[in-house]
């Protein structure tokens, strides 16, 4: 008489079961990792120009910051490229709709004191600029529907939440007039606004969550500046090597940021 002490047909029901249950974890996974539904989730929209220039805004992949950024994933990074206000507000609008808490919006743009470029210049909303002669979609300082609809979305913000203006010289104050940076602290009081005062290296920035006197998290900004020399002929073009080797290897940078709330004393210039 044979005795057969291997049940194909039991180990094909385990090999199927265990299978099954692989499938369904994975499928779980892949939806918690990739769900458009934000219900009461923090999360961050990490907004990057239309219009770059020599591709400089996507050129350095940053790894660390985002980690950080997300204080080590406990937050979510939404990335959007945008060319227009429109643009930002239809994201942070659905976001809302969703009922995700907004901690803060990271805009990754070229820019001067008194202007950032989303898009095309004569695209309605493609620069965000402080110039009353200048286009009243992305006039800050105005009172036309463009900028009213702007602020309406901005105070969808968490009330202790923050804007990163990764852009050069947006915290500049220059020839006594308000920097893109003051001018959107002002259009949303509470919010505190991070910029540079100087040309920045964006590999250099960096950001990190610390606890303020209240026990609270709060992220803090840094940008890195050249030290650029000045001078004519042979001294100029032996300072602009100067420059262009220490942007590479890293060495000569200052710090260069400054913050902004209106509901609390400025801190920098």
């Amino acid at each position: 008489m044979r005795i057969s002490f291997f049940n194909y047909s039991s180990l094909t029901n385990r090999i199927d079961c265990f299978l099954k249950k692989t499938v369904d974890f994975s499928k779980k996974q892949m939806n918690r990792l990739f769900k458009k539904n934000y219900d009461n989730q923090d999360v961050i929209l990490f907004f990057t120009a239309k219009s770059d220039r020599f591709g400089a805004l996507s050129l350095a992949p940053r790894p660390f910051l985002n980690h950080h950024l997300s204080n080590s994933r406990k937050i979510r990074i939404i990335k959007k490229t945008v060319s227009n206000t429109q643009e930002i507000n239809k994201a942070i609008d659905d976001l809302k709709k969703q009922n995700a808490n907004i901690k803060g919006l990271w805009i990754q743009a070229h820019g001067n004191p008194q202007a950032i470029g989303l898009g095309p210049k004569e695209s309605k909303g493609g620069t965000l600029h402080n110039d009353a002669n200048g286009p009243e979609s992305g006039n800050l300082t105005g009172e036309n529907k463009y900028v009213k609809k702007f602020k309406k979305s901005l105070e969808k913000l968490d009330p202790d939440a923050f804007i990163v203006l990764e852009s050069c010289k947006t915290g500049q104050v220059k020839n006594k007039r308000d920097s893109v940076a003051q001018s959107l602290a002002k259009l949303v009081p509470g919010i505190t606004v991070f910029a540079a005062k100087n040309s920045i290296d964006s590999l250099s920035t960096s950001c990190r969550w610390v606890k303020d006197s209240k026990n609270k998290l709060r992220l803090t900004v840094e940008f890195k500046g050249l030290k650029k020399l000045s001078g004519k002929g042979w001294i100029g073009c032996l300072s602009n090597i100067c420059y262009l080797f220490t942007s590479i290897i890293g060495f000569g940078r200052e710090d260069c940021m400054v913050k902004y709330n209106t509901l609390n004393a400025p801190n920098g210039s």
